[in-house]
């Protein structure tokens, strides 16, 4: 099996930079080649207090920032309930569901 990291070149990272007055995320692979801009699509900004809020983009980019990281985590939980492939139960839907997923992600069986 292909580690998730040579798919995707992770680990991914979340950098933020500022056109004039507008900040905007970016994220970059482990050779920091751009992945996605928020540039192109949306700014925001960037909160300046603790007591700001935190854009729902900001939120969306660290998700997707940490997506690679999540489908490791994924991949190691499913290893673990691998014997409820078959189960009819709980655990049998939580693992079909998160093979299900994995494959979705990657386009790939596990």
């Amino acid at each position: 099996m292909t580690s998730t990291a040579n798919i995707f070149y992770a680990p991914w990272n979340l950098w933020f930079d500022r056109d004039g007055t507008e900040d905007f995320g970016i994220i970059v692979d482990c050779n920091d080649e751009p992945i996605v801009s928020s540039r192109e699509c949306q700014t925001c900004w960037l909160p300046e207090a603790e007591s700001d809020d935190v854009p729902d983009l900001v939120h969306q980019l660290q998700l997707m920032a940490s997506a690679p990281r999540l489908l490791t985590a994924l991949n190691h939980c499913l290893r673990i309930l691998a014997d409820y492939d078959e189960h009819p139960g709980e655990e049998g839907d939580i693992y079909r569901e998160g093979l299900a997923v994995i494959y979705e992600a990657t386009g790939r069986n596990v």
